[in-house]
């Protein structure tokens, strides 16, 4: 543990016992350093501690919020278990995707996934643990195309209270503001971004970043991103322009986009379609879903993660 999450920790751990021993009454009011248990400026304490030691409030916030991360170490078995319990094999071959057009004979149905609340749950603590990991900190807010998938930020945002979630609208909607790009326009094809700013602090920065279940070229969440950036930031300057994104995985590996300037994304992994392939034969083995602590299929899953990794098609396990 770096040595600043731990003194962080002993610090907020006294706290915890100075309240305790407050809370019970252990010792008397008019004892001659009850000062140091009963304080009426208890919230400001540990706060002047931390300050003064050289860490900032935002600094503070950032510790504590990847110190309370999961940790899950089998998380990524978990993504890949996802992906094959969602596996849908085509006889013929499908295309998907306008921008950069995709052939395949495998679909993964995580649209579907998000329907059911251990895969949803598992959904969103592999974001959690992807900004903890590659990020080092978790956002104060997230956005989400309404097109992508909005039940997995739903769920974000109650794994993460603090967190807002903000869902954007295609501005092709029917339901989508036109007239203008003023605050009013931001109030209405953003949703959910009315709490958030009225939640804001005085004098703080506030950093995003964008959530899909996943993405090919992640046009979508680029073009949502290079919006959020033009209209809110632009109107909020509290606000920092988002820089990165989170998905799973990508269903393919056709378009190059780490090298595509603009925007960063995070994911477990990328896909091809011998991988997908692969991911169904276990699904057809099984005969259904997997359970996650199925070890049955630890065999399975360690040679595809050895395969992937042959592959260079695991991103999370690279230095950020």
């Amino acid at each position: 543990m770096a040595i600043s999450n731990f003194i962080i920790l002993a610090i907020l751990s006294l706290a915890t016992i100075r309240d305790l021993l407050a809370k019970f009454r252990i010792f008397p009011r008019n004892w001659k350093f009850s000062r140091f248990v009963y304080d009426e400026y208890d919230s400001s304490i540990v706060r002047d501690i931390l300050n003064d030691i050289g860490f900032s409030i935002e600094e503070i916030r950032g510790h504590i919020s990847k110190i309370q991360r999961s940790k899950d170490t089998n998380i990524l078995n978990k993504i890949i278990y996802l992906c094959i319990n969602y596996s849908v094999h085509f006889q013929e071959e499908k295309v998907y995707g306008r921008t950069s057009p995709v052939s395949t004979h495998y679909y993964i149905n995580t649209m579907e996934a998000v329907h059911n609340t251990e895969d949803r749950e598992t959904m969103s603590q592999g974001i959690l643990e992807l900004c903890g990991k590659r990020r080092k900190k978790m956002p104060d807010f997230i956005i989400t195309p309404k097109t992508g998938n909005p039940y997995l930020s739903f769920e974000f945002g109650k794994q993460r209270e603090n967190i807002y979630t903000i869902l954007i609208k295609d501005p092709n909607h029917g339901g989508s503001y036109l007239g203008g790009r003023g605050k009013e326009a931001v109030l209405v094809n953003y949703e959910g971004i009315n709490r958030f700013i009225n939640g804001m602090s005085p004098g703080k920065k506030y950093y995003g970043i964008a959530v899909d279940c996943n993405g090919s070229g992640c046009n979508n969440l680029k073009k949502a991103v290079q919006r959020f950036n033009k209209e809110v930031c632009k109107n909020y300057p509290c606000i920092s322009p988002i820089e990165e994104a989170v998905i799973l995985y990508r269903p393919d590996n056709t378009v190059d986009i780490d090298t595509d300037g603009g925007i960063k994304i995070h994911r477990y992994f990328d896909l091809t379609e011998e991988v997908k392939e692969r991911m169904y034969q276990v699904r057809s083995k099984a005969g259904g879903r997997i359970a996650y602590n199925d070890t049955r299929y630890t065999k399975d899953i360690e040679e595809l993660k050895s395969f992937m990794r042959e592959q260079e098609l695991v991103k999370s396990e690279k230095q950020p």
